[in-house]
């Protein structure tokens, strides 16, 4: 933490506090668009998968036979050897697990990434996140020049990386909060939200240029743009504006209105029964989140707008 607010103090020394622009503004902007970077790195790096896996390259399925009866016999040729020589429908279903496994691993690390991130420095925590996600992804691109084609490796650095992407968005969240506060929070969280189609469109970029000639480099390229980004993030992130010390002046406004907010807030649970809001500093417990009005309800507005999606 000392290097980050070192490099970010000694930077922020040399914005002139003018009124129409201020220090703390120049701040925000820029944990904006490192945050930013940071959730393009992660969707970009897990993008790869799904377009080569359905590449000529990873798996090519061919109809020997033209006669309607028997128009559907198709053998396989795929990179893992367990696919190789399965019909078109066996081969999507073994490649199907490479998703699950991710989506599986996913979702048990998102519950878990969220308890830690509450209890953890963010920025070591956001650090070794993207870093093994990007190591991750290196080894996942380097079966192409090692020639390993077990369906077992595949699946078992999918269920890695699951877990360790599940750090992006319990992490970074919490710093959009911290440096936005709630004044202004639909705009600017819509804006940084662009993230994840950014992202997807990096990854599928990168993953098509290299998919026909060296597939390995599909996962290798993103994975090394997530890991370079996790370095920045040791040296540059800071994950709430008090530890920069910013002048009273400069955040009143900012704490005012979360002031007006929190009150209100408060005074809405009290009308839901539940005693007390959680602290802003003091992680909350599953049973607490619960509790908080609205929690339950957005949650299944979200699973089944992913479901639909």
């Amino acid at each position: 933490m000392a290097s980050a607010l070192f490099l970010v103090r000694l930077v922020a020394r040399h914005i002139p506090a003018q009124q129409t622009i201020r220090r703390e503004d120049w701040l925000k902007l820029f944990i904006f668009l490192l945050t930013y970077l940071s959730y393009v790195a992660y969707h970009a790096s897990r993008k790869p998968i799904s377009v080569v896996k359905t590449s000529a390259a990873f798996l090519n399925c061919s109809t020997h036979h033209d006669s309607e009866e028997i128009k559907n016999d198709t053998s396989c040729t795929s990179w893992i050897t367990e696919v190789d020589g399965k019909p078109s429908s066996e081969a999507n279903i073994l490649l199907a697990t490479l998703d699950t496994s991710y989506l599986f691993a996913y979702a048990i690390g998102i519950f878990f990434s969220g308890f830690i991130a509450e209890r953890v420095d963010l920025r070591i925590f956001l650090t070794v996140g993207q870093v093994i996600s990007g190591g991750l992804a290196i080894l996942y691109g380097l079966a192409y020049s090692l020639h390993i084609h077990a369906i077992s490796f595949f699946i078992a650095v999918q269920v890695a990386q699951g877990l360790f992407q599940s750090t992006g968005w319990p992490g970074l969240v919490p710093i959009m909060g911290n440096w936005f506060g709630k004044s202004k929070r639909g705009l600017i969280m819509g804006l940084w939200n662009t993230h994840t189609s950014v992202g997807n469109i990096v990854g599928t970029l990168v993953a098509g240029a290299f998919v026909s000639t060296n597939w390995g480099l599909s996962f290798i390229v993103p994975g090394i743009l997530i890991a370079s980004v996790g370095i920045l993030f040791f040296f540059l992130l800071v994950p709430h504006p008090q530890d920069l010390k910013l002048k009273e002046e400069e955040v009143k406004e900012d704490v005012e209105d979360d002031k007006v907010e929190k009150g209100e807030e408060e005074e809405g649970m009290a009308e839901e029964g539940v005693a007390e809001a959680p602290h802003e500093d003091r992680a909350v417990s599953l049973l607490g989140a619960l509790r908080i009005p609205g929690v339950v309800e957005f949650s299944l507005c979200l699973f089944f707008a992913k479901l639909v999606r």
